[in-house]
């Protein structure tokens, strides 16, 4: 009898465990990732939101420091950038360009 409880309770069916959500990612999937196809319009779209936000920050810190540009993108607020670890910096010309998109 007490065989019986123990089989039966270990029989009853259990929810799947549920998988913890992927982690953000800091940079857009690359041409030949999986799931570059699904993700390239949207990953486009936030890498042109980071570079035009960034492009406006460097003009802004040139305004307020006489021509100069920032040393490095650390200089800036980039709490709001999608993809920090797309981007390149060139601090000599202040130019912010992307990796996966360098066509932005």
């Amino acid at each position: 009898m007490v065989a019986a409880v123990l089989v039966t309770g270990a029989c009853r069916s259990r929810p799947p465990p549920e998988s913890a959500p992927a982690p953000p990612r800091d940079a857009p999937l690359r041409l030949g990732e999986p799931g570059r196809g699904a993700t390239a319009a949207p990953d486009r779209m936030r890498v042109k939101l980071d570079l035009d936000q960034l492009r406006m920050l460097v003009q802004q810190h040139r305004q307020m420091n006489d021509g100069r540009a920032p040393a490095a993108l650390s200089e800036l607020p980039l709490e709001r950038v999608f993809y920090p670890a797309d981007l390149e910096y060139d601090a000599a010309s202040g130019t912010v360009r992307s990796r996966a998109y360098p066509d932005l």
